[in-house]
């Protein structure tokens, strides 16, 4: 595709491309259906869509995967599969105010349709997203990506210790708004006059927690758990940005006396619970939160971890849903 590119293009990175297609795949989707819907390359470094192939593409992806909140998945998975943008912010950045500038910056180039412009005042900086149209269907799945990727961002590099103050949003609740308090640990307000996100920015001056990582592999593979909503990484590519092999990172955690699928069981055991007794999740989405594709899976797994299914512990155990 050698069209000048227009405001309502969206330019996607090969790495984001597989990331779309791997979490069509993992809810038992069709990948190739997306590709086609798209007209687009699999392995091409980075691709032009037009207006119409992306609400091609991202409806499609949605009806594969039968999940409206796309947008959120998509933005959460982004980073992590994107190495190269880890390893750029981690050694060009100091702060995580400068990871959130040079986001900006790859977001707007990606996505002229929106425009993320930084605003200093006070003791808070706002993120306002601004969008050229409001009337394309995929606007809000966009929107949500953006925001999902700008948060997953900002607490993977700051080991959580930058958060948003709140979210605000122009438009009305979605209908999958309860996914919301999983993906976002931040207020986050609907019919607001403007879209943006509000950071203090004391916060913002914290150093990039990624220089600094923990002496313990296991604690490492924790600290990934703690930042994914959905598909997990396998143990190869949890190993990526570590500069090891899978193999390596099985060897290293075997030393500790765990390994990687014993760390992962442990995290979704824990989340599960928390999920369940403090969101409105139903169960089929909390299943899918800790990466399970078929919502029978987790069931089954929930039962071994309490012998109760995880309706039976949510009315047993009590619950915040009034």
């Amino acid at each position: 595709m050698t069209h000048k590119q227009s405001l309502f293009d969206v330019l996607i990175p090969q790495p984001a491309l597989d990331c779309l297609l791997q979490l069509v795949q993992w809810r038992n989707g069709d990948a190739d259906a997306v590709l086609l819907a798209g007209e687009l390359q699999p392995h091409a470094r980075l691709q032009t869509l037009s207006q119409q192939q992306c609400q091609q593409v991202l409806h499609t992806a949605c009806d594969e995967m039968n999940e409206p909140a796309l947008g959120l998945y998509w933005g959460n998975q982004w980073l992590l599969s994107c190495h190269h943008w880890r390893q750029q912010f981690v050694y060009s950045c100091n702060t995580v105010g400068a990871v959130l500038e040079q986001l900006c910056a790859r977001f707007n180039a990606h996505m002229p349709r929106f425009q993320l412009q930084l605003d200093h005042h006070a003791d808070l900086t706002r993120v306002a997203i601004e969008t050229k149209e409001q009337d394309d269907a995929c606007d809000d799945m966009l929107l949500e990506l953006c925001i999902s990727l700008t948060y997953a961002c900002l607490t993977y590099f700051s080991d959580d210790r930058c958060r948003p103050i709140e979210i605000q949003l122009q438009s009305r609740e979605p209908h999958h708004q309860a996914l919301y308090p999983a993906f976002f640990h931040c207020p986050v307000n609907f019919h607001c006059a403007h879209n943006q996100i509000l950071f203090r920015q004391q916060d913002l001056q914290h150093s990039v927690a990624d220089k600094h990582p923990g002496q313990k592999y296991s604690d490492k593979v924790r600290w990934l758990f703690s930042h994914v909503r959905g598909h997990y990484p396998t143990c190869e590519q949890a190993a990526e940005p570590m500069a090891l092999s899978g193999r390596t990172l099985r060897r290293r955690l075997h030393d500790e006396g765990t390994s990687y699928q014993q760390l992962l069981e442990q995290w979704r055991q824990q989340r599960a619970q928390h999920l369940l007794l403090h969101t409105h999740l139903s169960v089929q989405q909390v299943g899918y939160v800790l990466g399970y594709s078929d919502p029978a899976n987790f069931g089954r797994a929930f039962r071994h971890w309490f012998n109760r299914s995880p309706r039976r512990y949510r009315q047993t155990e009590g619950t915040l849903i009034a």
